[in-house]
């Protein structure tokens, strides 16, 4: 599955890049949502994105709104990363939060809940 994380805390942007590729995954990395958005914006989407909600400038909400409004990644599958309780987006069927910290299993259940909906894992 190729997935793009972008996150600005380089230690859990390690941390997911280390354990997704050892789980089989093609990982994109990006430090905030600009080079998330560049890396998605002219190239072939993604499968899954995993975007932190506070980054500075363009932030994991702010990018998501933009994703939503590009035709190739209107309906991306998007886990959120959240360290702020106040700041916690909706969920839906395409949007999940994990709040940090996070277990990892927790992540890779929400990564199959995105992408396999039908799935009653």
């Amino acid at each position: 599955m190729k997935i793009l994380v972008v996150e600005d805390d380089p230690t859990i942007q390690q941390l997911l890049g280390i354990m997704l590729r050892q789980a089989g995954h093609e990982v994109t990395m990006a430090g905030d949502g600009y080079e998330g958005w560049e890396a998605v914006a002219h190239a072939a989407p993604p499968d899954v994105a995993i975007l932190d909600v506070m980054m500075p400038g363009l932030d994991g909400m702010r990018l998501r709104e933009r994703l939503r409004r590009h035709p190739p990644t209107a309906r991306l599958p998007v886990l959120m990363l959240t360290a702020a309780s106040g700041h916690v987006p909706a969920e839906s069927p395409d949007t999940l939060v994990l709040p940090k910290p996070f277990d990892m299993n927790d992540l890779f259940d929400r990564l199959n809940r995105l992408t396999r909906p039908d799935d009653p894992a």
